[in-house]
Formats: structure tokens, sequence, C-alpha cells
């Protein structure tokens, strides 16, 4: 699995792009396609 970091202060428009208009968000894509999007308040402890 790979981990990119996207700053949607400087790169807005790739933000919009995948649907992110508000912070924080995690998304998980598998074979290309979203998987998993979690946003705002949730946990990375599961």
């Amino acid at each position: 699995m790979e981990r990119v970091y996207i700053d949607c202060e400087q790169l807005q428009e790739i933000c919009a792009q995948h649907g992110v208009f508000s912070l924080p968000v995690v998304q998980v894509f598998f074979m290309g396609q979203k998987f998993i999007e979690e946003m705002r308040g949730f946990s990375l402890m599961g």
C-alpha cells in the first residue's frame, strides 16, 4: 500500500477532483477505485 499526502491548501484542483471539500479526509483506493472514505471525526486506532 502506498501512502500519499495532498496539501489541499496548495493543490485545491486535485482535492476538488476527488470530492474533498472539507478536512480532514482519508481516502483509500483499491485497484483504482475509491474503497474507503472517512471524513472529519474519525479514529485511526480502529
